[in-house]
């Protein structure tokens, strides 16, 4: 992990100076903004292409191998994660992308996967935690924010679910504990819905206050499953977001050039970790509960 926001002076050695400053008849400049980027090891991450409309189990798949490359004292020997549609250990993350859709088997008789032609939130989250649990049981902390998923709380270790849009805090605050992260994002129309993995944020500190506040701008890069190795011209990373409705984040797809919103944020950090941490935000006003469309 990298991070390029440094240490400020601090406010001591500051003040020392404007009072010397002004002794001498010198007026402070104000402090210059600054940038501050953090971003996972992108080197880590899987680079699986989608295969058909297999987002979900396809950027699942590039941030399990994230998993694995950045913890190996975690995710290591009989807990490795990143195995075929038998069981066994494999190097090949297509295998481990298409066991996520279809199915896999284990020492209890088979497991069902989250789909082969898009998937729903509720079997996306229990498909990664039943792989996970399966292959290094006890070794992940699950966490998500997704919008108008009251029900959450009763899936698979759904303890750590919140029922909102994510906020920049919860996936800020993720990123900055190593977490991987998949993104739920649908277009505002409404009627397409993709998948992909979050790997970093930027944002302009206007106010020099260490962190994002509205009307600063905001950035963030990711791996998508339908370009990972971010071979397509169109793929222009990082993507401005902007804050739309209800406080969710939007910006636009470089793909077929929609605007799209972060509807959920599904996170798995390893264990033992940070256990303290916790993702807050502020839920804003949901809307009623909608159908929710397939994940492509």
């Amino acid at each position: 992990m990298t991070t390029s926001n440094p240490r400020t002076p601090s406010t001591t050695k500051s003040a020392i100076l404007a009072i010397l400053l002004a002794a001498c008849g010198l007026v402070v400049a104000p402090a210059i903004a600054a940038e501050v980027s953090f971003s996972l090891d992108i080197t880590k991450f899987g680079k699986v292409l989608n295969s058909g409309n297999q987002c979900g189990p396809t950027s699942t798949a590039n941030s399990f191998a994230f998993l694995q490359n950045a913890y190996p004292n975690v995710y290591k020997d009989d807990n490795r994660i990143i195995r075929d549609k038998d069981g066994a250990i494999t190097d090949d993350v297509a295998k481990t992308r298409d066991a996520l859709a279809g199915g896999w088997g284990d020492k209890t008789g088979g497991k069902a996967g989250m789909g082969t032609n898009g998937t729903q939130l509720k079997p996306w989250w229990e498909t990664k935690v039943a792989w996970l649990e399966n292959w290094a049981p006890g070794k992940t902390r699950y966490d998500a924010q997704m919008f108008n998923e009251p029900d959450s709380k009763n899936w698979t270790k759904g303890g750590g679910i919140e029922s909102m849009y994510p906020t920049f805090t919860f996936m800020w605050d993720a990123l900055n504990h190593g977490a991987d992260i998949e993104l739920n994002i649908i277009n505002k129309g409404f009627t397409k819905a993709h998948a992909v993995t979050l790997v970093g944020m930027t944002f302009d500190d206007k106010n020099d206050n260490k962190k994002w506040d509205d009307g600063e701008s905001l950035k963030m890069r990711f791996i998508d499953p339908n370009d990972p190795k971010q071979e397509k011209a169109d793929n222009v990373q990082p993507r401005e977001l902007s804050v739309g409705k209800d406080g969710r984040f939007e910006f636009t797809w470089w793909q077929d050039k929609d605007t799209y919103y972060i509807d959920s944020a599904l996170t798995e950090t390893p264990v033992p970790g940070p256990g303290s941490w916790l993702l807050l935000g502020s839920a804003g006003g949901l809307c009623a509960y909608r159908r929710r469309r397939a994940i492509a």
